[in-house]
């Protein structure tokens, strides 16, 4: 039992947190914010049956954990938030996620970027672009391939969506 217990920690921490968004893009999809270590991610898809997406923003700015359920909740939603500190964490419905993309910078290697708070500066595992400026603003450094792409929370995945329909999508903003 003991060795068991063991395996599934060690599992738990070999989890593969890179995310094939197709055409040779990929994301580093590990919950970075410091309130929510892998623990946490791993209880909610175990307690809610529902399984992690993302950490992104709803309409208010809030970060949350990103969860994506096969079974909508009665009230409509798929996509369930998680956020809070410390030990309180709240629930609460996601689907807001899905309305607002976000514009990613594109690595050398092709790794999806992009800052999630004002003052988060993220640099690609190459180190080939740094980005800053969450949905507040976009601050690029590095030798950029030029290329950017836009990032959206849909049907239970994380996808690139064009720039005109992201365009559509945050025009209300």
């Amino acid at each position: 039992m003991l060795q068991s217990v063991r395996q599934k920690r060690k599992q738990r921490r070999m989890r593969n947190w890179r995310l094939d968004l197709g055409d040779g893009y990929w994301y580093d999809n590990k919950p970075d914010h410091s309130l929510f270590p892998d623990e946490v991610t791993e209880q909610v898809e175990q307690n809610y049956n529902c399984r992690y997406v993302t950490e992104w923003y709803l309409d208010n700015k809030q970060m949350v954990l990103l969860f994506w359920n096969d079974t909508a909740h009665p009230a409509g939603s798929n996509w369930m938030g998680v956020y809070g500190s410390g030990d309180h964490l709240y629930v609460c419905d996601g689907i807001a996620a899905s309305r607002f993309p976000v514009q990613c910078m594109v690595s050398n290697d092709k790794q999806v970027l992009f800052s999630k708070t004002r003052h988060d500066f993220r640099s690609s595992h190459d180190g080939s672009v740094t980005v800053d400026g969450g949905r507040e603003y976009l601050r690029v450094l590095g030798a950029v391939r030029n290329e950017s792409v836009w990032l959206v929370p849909q049907n239970g995945e994380l996808k690139i969506i064009p720039a005109a329909m992201a365009a559509l999508m945050t025009e209300k903003e």
